[in-house]
């Protein structure tokens, strides 16, 4: 009995460890280009503000924000009134929709390379389910978040479930 304590204890442990490599380290470019950027919907307006930043810096010509009707208090006015910006509605509205918006997108406009924004803990699920639906090269633009910092933070276990969720099952 005392062996099995040890082992789930031993298990717990290399979870937290896999969940905190996975969601508190997330894959960056360092000087990104594209033909595209495009910003996952959520997050507390760190996501839409680094994607702004990036557009104006002339990182791609076209700037891409996911569903700005739910999201709207993120969104500056005017932002979808810009030439340049597309603002899309996903069907369905999470990140497996966004994906799926992101490569009818890629097709319908012969692109490359995108530079996806969203938030730094939900980078790698976003990553895994954009890769899966394009086959533009997808050029990662974590946006620096508060949420998630603690190990056990409802927003870290949520990406890690999520994550493992988008690895075993979820597919364009």
């Amino acid at each position: 009995m005392r062996y099995w304590i040890v082992a789930v204890a031993a298990a717990f442990g290399l979870l937290l460890a896999v969940s905190a490599w996975l969601v508190l380290n997330p894959p960056a470019t360092a000087a990104p280009v594209g033909d595209a950027i495009f910003v996952h919907a959520g997050g507390r307006g760190e996501r839409v503000q680094a994607a702004v930043e990036l557009f104006e810096a002339g990182v791609a010509p076209v700037l891409v924000v996911s569903d700005p009707g739910v999201r709207s208090a993120f969104v500056p006015r005017g932002l979808c009134d810009v030439p340049a910006v597309v603002c899309v509605m996903p069907e369905p509205i999470n990140t497996a929709g966004e994906a799926q918006a992101l490569g009818g997108l890629v097709d319908s406009n012969g692109w490359d390379r995108v530079v996806v924004v969203t938030s730094d803990y939900h980078m790698r699920r976003a990553m895994v389910l954009d890769s899966s639906c394009t086959t533009a090269s997808i050029e990662p633009v974590p946006a620096a978040s508060r949420r998630g910092r603690r190990l056990l933070s409802p927003a870290n276990i949520e990406e890690t479930l999520g994550l493992a969720f988008s690895w075993l099952i979820q597919r364009c």
